[in-house]
């Protein structure tokens, strides 16, 4: 039954015909894309007729895992944001697999935008800032992302409202109290990005600061063209990231915004921004400083006070004068 993910009835994966179609509801038309978590396809929801993405998850291979799959997909469904990519609706195919179904966003990834080149530092706070109230958003409600990266940041133009993001591919989301006492691998394989990892987390601890850390490594590579720890090589990079500063930002970048990124870079989780609240205050403060005072370079005009002495003194001599005249004329 449609969002009753704890006792999800086992949908079919059919293919009586091409395209697919899931639970007699859902016609895959054709795969998006393939990353660590599953597969994505475009599908179309056949009673509304509405374009939609459902992901086909990986990691379900016993049935506690697909629990635990299943309770992450209703947890998701929770998570409502003009910044945040929706989740529909999710439940389990006929052969035990979990899948959950998107908006379909139209627009490209910021991995992709950044092919091109590097963005200028006020359009990268732009998108910080957006990301800053998904996050905040998502923390809000318990939910740690643990794999903000490029490519799951999607860039769309809107002609009213400028670019406009979402995050999606919350797939490897979890809640922040079971995240900070499991370290989720399986098989030894790190769940997350390394380019993009708090140092915490690749030790198996982590909260929304970790997210944060992600953050400064995605505004990071907006302004330089490159992750911060762009080494090849899995051990390389986790070393860098749990024991080396980033190289130096471009020098155009302004100190305020320098210092912001390297604060979210800081390998102690105690020395980074408190919040994503905070993280977009900063940045706001950036983009629009406050008003500097205007201060008059003159000197201050002192205000003369009108003196009747002189000319009350002038009468009485006058006045003294023509008296003695008309004394000396008797």
């Amino acid at each position: 039954m449609p969002g009753d993910f704890e006792n999800a009835e086992r949908t079919t994966l059919v293919e009586p015909h091409d395209p697919w179609v899931i639970d007699h509801r859902y016609r895959i038309v054709r795969p998006l894309g393939e990353g660590g978590m599953g597969v994505v396809y475009e599908a179309i929801q056949l009673s509304v007729d509405r374009s939609v993405a459902i992901k086909l998850l990986r990691g379900d291979d016993n049935e506690t895992t697909r629990r635990r799959l299943l309770r992450e997909v209703r947890l998701l469904t929770q998570l409502h944001h003009p910044n945040i990519v929706d989740v529909l609706d999710g439940g389990q195919t006929d052969s035990g697999a979990v899948f959950l179904v998107m908006e379909r966003v139209a627009g490209t990834t910021l991995a992709e935008r950044l092919v091109a080149e590097r963005m200028a530092w006020r359009d990268a706070c732009d998108v910080a800032v957006q990301l800053c109230d998904a996050l905040a958003a998502s923390h809000a409600r318990g939910i740690v992302h643990r794999d903000l990266k490029p490519g799951n940041i999607m860039i769309v133009d809107e002609p009213t409202r400028g670019v406009h993001v979402k995050v999606l591919d919350f797939g490897i989301a979890k809640p922040i109290q079971a995240a900070r006492s499991s370290f989720d691998t399986q098989a030894g394989m790190i769940v997350g990005t390394p380019h993009y990892m708090a140092p915490e987390a690749i030790g198996g601890e982590l909260d929304p600061r970790s997210d944060l850390y992600a953050l400064g490594c995605v505004v990071y590579e907006m302004i330089a063209g490159q992750a911060p720890f762009g080494h090849v090589g899995l051990e390389a990079i986790l070393w860098h990231q749990m024991r080396e500063p980033p190289p130096p930002l471009p020098a155009e970048t302004p100190p305020a915004l320098a210092a912001l990124i390297y604060a979210l870079l800081a390998k102690d989780p105690a020395h980074r921004p408190a919040s994503a609240d905070d993280v977009r205050d900063a940045l706001l403060s950036i983009l629009v400083p406050p008003p500097a005072l205007t201060l008059d370079p003159r000197p201050p005009r002192v205000a003369r006070r009108t003196s009747f002495a002189l000319p009350l003194l002038l009468f009485a001599m006058m006045l003294a004068a023509f008296v003695v005249t008309l004394e000396c004329g008797r």
